[in-house]
């Protein structure tokens, strides 16, 4: 059986607030994955003498606060009173990343992600939600197929309802399980379980790593339209550490397999989403061939 983890980003600051784009998705992996990068997650926090309560972020400033919220550093201490432990334990976390990825990047695990420019199609929050879990969960079960295997989706505290009129919570997501989507009946894909804390998921703190290099990238491919000589080589570094890990079709498809991108292409017309995501698919390419 395998269990894909997913959680959600976005790159919708710092100047991609006219984009708004979600980055939905994770880790798919198998039972012996599972154990291996669990068992990585807790070793990793005993080397750097972290509480195994300590949940791992991508963002330094979100770590940072939940090592004063946890007690693993005191409250008083900040960036301000104590400029070198805030550098000191920056390079750790950078570290820590790195480490992360390229624990990743060994295993067998494979990573299907949705990105979709929210603010271009006018998407409301309800429709945002509902493409993301449903586009992942339409090519899990392709992928499940593919294999003859089974599978599950354990989400990242999926919101319990997104239309005031729903009779019961995490009703789309019933619905999505029983009725599959659109013409895609789901065979194979057994359960979506709607709500799983990070705190107690080394897998889901793994893949906020995962997604946050995939929004870094996103962000600085976004910040060089307005800059066309920005320097990202740092994000394109970050990012191929694990470009082999995306889900393929044919052994080398990446776009619409590991990286989803709506509208696809087949039905993407000249409208600024379309030639958004022309531009992305030619900017990976680029920096690092995919297909």
């Amino acid at each position: 059986m395998l269990t894909f983890f997913t959680d959600e980003s976005a790159a919708d600051r710092g100047g991609a607030e006219n984009y708004k784009l979600s980055i939905y998705g994770g880790l798919v992996l198998t039972e012996p994955t599972f154990y291996e990068l669990t068992d990585f997650v807790y070793k990793l926090k005993d080397r750097y003498v972290m509480p195994q309560h300590l949940e791992i972020k991508w963002r330094f400033e979100s770590f940072w606060e939940n090592m004063r919220r946890v007690g693993h550093i005191d409250k008083a201490i900040t960036r301000k009173t104590h400029p070198e432990a805030y550098e000191s334990f920056r390079d750790d976390h950078k570290k820590l990343k790195g480490e992360v990825l390229d624990r990743i990047a060994e295993s067998d695990a494979e990573i299907i992600v949705a990105l979709r420019p929210n603010k271009l199609l006018g998407a409301s929050d309800e429709q945002i939600v509902q493409y993301s879990i449903a586009a992942v969960a339409r090519k899990f079960e392709k992928l499940l197929g593919n294999r003859d295997e089974f599978g599950i989706i354990c989400a990242d505290e999926l919101p319990k309802r997104i239309n005031p009129n729903a009779v019961t919570d995490y009703e789309y997501v019933t619905d999505l399980c029983c009725r599959g989507s659109g013409s895609l009946v789901f065979e194979h894909l057994i359960s979506i379980i709607p709500t799983m804390n990070s705190h107690v998921s080394g897998i889901h703190q793994i893949n906020d790593v995962v997604l946050g290099a995939i929004q870094y990238y996103a962000l600085e491919f976004i910040r060089s339209f307005a800059d066309p000589s920005r320097n990202f080589d740092t994000a394109k570094a970050i990012l191929i550490k694990i470009i082999r890990n995306f889900h393929k079709a044919g052994g080398k498809y990446v776009v619409n397999n590991g990286l989803l991108m709506y509208p696809p292409k087949v039905t993407r017309q000249n409208t600024a989403a379309g030639r958004f995501l022309d531009r992305l698919e030619q900017q990976l390419k680029s920096d690092f061939g995919i297909l």
